[in-house]
């Protein structure tokens, strides 16, 4: 009973088995495990859990790419029918300008009250094209605004990605050795017995057991 007490407290005070803690993985190695064996068998894992980091990532960033794909395409709408205005303001504006120079031309007086009037239509629409051209020119402008936000959300989605990639590769990850001692409550000691057996000097002059 005494030894079993004396093992007992012998394996308490000096018996330490050494691992080794990926705290990124959450992981630890059986005792004794070598780093090299650890790494693999923690490459399973790490692929798992980057997968799963990556999918949260998406899911993080998919409301922001469908606001600006949204705005993309509204946008688009603008400048499509912005041109077809200035398409429209230009034949409309030719129609003006040559029916003026028509009236001006065939008409008996140079300066008819008909072919003021067409002259200050003429004018009139040459003014709307000047609108309509600026109005194309600031919806390509807000479209290429929103066109460099969505280049640099893709570059913040990529860094982030590129980020987790290197978080969950086994081989680069950091490991820490931790030092684990016994609890007394883990400690059993079985029945304690001193076995002798008796040996002989051999022929070489060596001990050997005797038969």
């Amino acid at each position: 009973m005494l030894w079993g007490k004396a093992l007992a407290a012998y394996l308490f005070e000096s018996a330490r088995s050494e691992v080794l803690v990926c705290d990124a993985l959450k992981a630890t190695s059986p005792p004794g495990m070598s780093e090299g064996d650890f790494r693999s068998q923690l490459a399973l894992a790490a692929r798992e859990q980057r997968d799963a980091a990556v999918a949260d990532l998406k899911r993080k960033y998919a409301p922001k790419l469908a606001t600006i794909e949204d705005q993309l395409r509204r946008s688009a709408e603008r400048i499509e029918r912005e041109r077809s205005q200035l398409s429209q303001q230009r034949m409309q504006s030719a129609f003006s300008i040559g029916a003026s120079v028509l009236g001006a031309l065939l008409g008996r007086r140079t300066m008819s009250a008909a072919n003021v009037n067409r002259a200050a239509s003429a004018a009139r629409a040459a003014t709307r094209i000047g609108r309509e051209s600026g109005d194309v020119d600031r919806a390509s402008e807000s479209l290429e605004v929103i066109q460099q936000r969505q280049r640099e959300l893709q570059q913040q989605f990529d860094a982030d990605a590129a980020a987790l990639e290197t978080r969950f590769d086994a081989t680069a990850v950091t490991l820490r050795k931790v030092q684990v001692s016994p609890r007394k409550s883990d400690i059993a000691v079985g029945e304690i017995a001193l076995v002798w057996t008796p040996w002989r000097k051999g022929a070489d002059g060596f001990p050997t057991p005797a038969s």
